[in-house]
Order: structure tokens, then sequence, then C-alpha cells
């Protein structure tokens, strides 16, 4: 598999033709930089593929993570990638599912089921998540949320130029919120999971899981 420079997103210069590099991109010729608009992300070797991720995200192993934290809602929106994860939670007897018309709906449906001694996790895609900004501050945030949102990263391939603005927008935010996140890509990173829950019980704060492809 070939090696891929990558570099922190960094800024086009004002009239967006020079954009402002890391010491590790300088000299790097403007061909092999990979460019969205207003953002350089990274570089690619010469003569090389970019990379690719290997692997399967397997929605029952997910829901298995689920159940080994002690979920009992998931609160949730259904998106036409998460066949597989919506036929997976129908068939799970030991979870219920909560669905929503609106993402915002979701931040005061989880809190609730706290308050009642529930275990919710909050299931949106990324437009969902930004579309819930104001729920998300004013309840799980500032009432300390130990919530675990799980985050559809659409528009996220790796080793490939990010053209979205869901998935541009969408690391920035959550650091703009002082939201910690765990990126899951694949069965191999199902681990994360369980790492976001101890983190959100931890720091009584939200933390979000981006998932990074769509469920098998």
């Amino acid at each position: 598999m070939a090696v891929v420079a990558t570099a922190r997103v960094v800024a086009f210069a004002e009239h967006g033709h020079d954009g402002v590099l890391d010491a590790g991109l300088v000299g790097v010729p403007a061909s092999v930089l990979w460019r969205i608009p207003g953002r350089i992300v990274g570089a690619r070797k010469e003569g090389t593929r970019m990379a690719v991720t290997q692997g399967t995200l397997t929605a029952r192993r997910v829901i298995e993570q689920l159940r080994q934290r002690g979920v009992t809602h998931v609160i949730w929106l259904v998106d036409t990638e998460s066949k597989f994860m919506y036929d997976a939670l129908v068939a799970e007897k030991g979870l219920t599912v909560v669905p929503i018309c609106r993402e915002g709906e979701a931040i005061g449906i989880a809190l609730g089921l706290q308050i009642g001694g529930k275990k919710p996790v909050v299931i949106v895609q990324n437009t969902g998540f930004l579309e819930s900004g104001d729920s998300v501050r004013g309840m799980a945030l500032d009432l300390k949320m130990p919530l675990v949102m799980m985050v559809g990263y659409r528009g996220f391939h790796r080793g490939q130029p990010i053209t979205d603005s869901a998935a541009i927008y969408l690391e920035p935010t959550l650091k703009a919120w002082d939201i910690p996140y765990h990126l899951v890509e694949t069965d191999d990173d199902l681990g994360k999971i369980g790492q976001a829950f101890e983190e959100a019980q931890e720091k009584q704060h939200p933390v979000a899981v981006l998932i990074g492809r769509e469920y098998e």
C-alpha cells in the first residue's frame, strides 16, 4: 500500500493560489497537493496511489459494542446510507429504537431518558449534527451530559480530497465546541466506541464517535 504524506488542514491565502503550508509540505509541487475549496489538506507522493482503508464496518458488531456498554435506547433519524444498521437494530430485541423527525430533537430526548435512569445513544449524520447545534450547546454541553453521539462522516473517504462541506466543517466544529471524538472506519476500530463511553462518563461531557464508512 502506498504511503501518503498528510498535513494539518490549512487555509489558502486570500486569493486561493499559494496556500499557507506546514513545514512538511514546503517545496511540494502544486500538482500533487490535494485541494478543496479554501483548504490544502495534504500531498500525495508522485508516482504512488492514494491509500485506501481496508476492511469492513459491520452493523451487528457495532450493536454488540452498544450492548456491552449497557445502552438501552438508540435515538436515530434513519438515513439512506444506513440500511444495514437499521435492519440490525430492528432485529435487536435488547434495544429500543426512538425515531425522530429532526436531529435537533435527539438531545432533548436523550436528556429525558438519562434523567429517567436509561442509557441512550444518539445516531445522526454529520449534516444532522450540524442542524442540532443549538440543542448540543444548550443541553449536552451546558448540562454536562455524559452522552455518546455516533455521527456519520458523510463526505469522508480516507486518502481522497474532501469536497462535501458537511465533512469539511465537522471536525472543526467538534473542536470549537470542545467535544472529544474518535474515528471508526472498520471493525478493528470498534474498541473506540467503548473508549467514548468511558470518556463521556469520566468527564461528564458529550463525546462523538465519527463513523467513517457505510455499515455492512
